[in-house]
């Protein structure tokens, strides 16, 4: 017999295989900060918010029809570098749409890697020349999003 697996993109028939390796995970490791196990109906909204191609991927790894495993796109800090290299209202935009679809989710996401680069893009935004207001509210909004405490930093001029 040989030891194959097939990756693909992730289908609504994997949600309960997807559901099983996430609570074995959370149940017997920490490789996760899930602390609670999660159940179908409780994953069915994260997983109508990816697609085949697009920004929002799920692979799943499989064996017959064995899920053994999967990958989410890690687009939220992708999009926070995108946004840190050109601080622009279209990545702006595709940051807060990311992370929207992120507090969905059915249990915490580990977003300190995009909360750093938050706080050094206020730091780069506060010492620009000009700063256009609606940049600045729609940024802070991100930032209250991503659970930081806006108010106590120094974001605009």
């Amino acid at each position: 017999m040989v030891n194959s697996f097939l990756i693909a993109p992730g289908a609504g028939g994997d949600l309960p295989g997807i559901v099983d390796v996430l609570n074995f995970t959370i149940m017997n490791s920490n490789a996760t900060l899930v602390a609670q196990p999660v159940s179908v109906a409780g994953l069915r909204t994260w997983l109508e918010r990816f697609s085949a191609s697009g920004p929002y991927r799920l692979l799943v790894a499989r064996r017959g029809d064995e899920v053994l495993g999967y990958a989410a796109s890690q687009r939220m800090l992708r999009a926070m570098e995108q946004l840190q290299q050109q601080p622009e209202r279209e990545q702006l935009e595709a940051a807060i749409e990311i992370i929207d679809v992120l507090r969905e989710l059915p249990f915490e996401v580990d977003l300190w890697e995009t909360q750093n680069r938050w706080y050094h893009i206020s730091q780069d935004r506060s010492s620009a020349v000009t700063v256009d207001p609606g940049w600045s509210r729609m940024f802070r909004g991100l930032g209250n999003r991503l659970e930081i405490a806006v108010d106590q930093l120094t974001v605009d001029n």
